[in-house]
């Protein structure tokens, strides 16, 4: 049975980060992870848009992860 993982750490800064992601998990096994991505800030108007979408597809992914791992 394949686990959701959030992950959460300072990796979703890195310039690569989509490329750093899919390598990070090529060998994790069961575990399927989230990578808090922000590519949906690119499309917002505004700052505050922007950071409201992050904040809300990120705590959507956590409520539907069955565990957190810190990266």
């Amino acid at each position: 049975m394949t686990k959701i993982t959030y992950l959460a750490g300072p990796d979703v800064f890195l310039p690569n980060v989509v490329a750093h992601a899919q390598l990070r998990w090529r060998y994790a096994g069961d575990l399927c992870g989230l990578p808090p991505l922000n590519e949906n800030a690119e499309t917002a108007s505004t700052e505050l848009e922007a950071w409201q979408a992050i904040y809300e597809k990120d705590v959507a992914m956590m409520e539907k992860s069955d565990k957190s791992l810190p990266t």
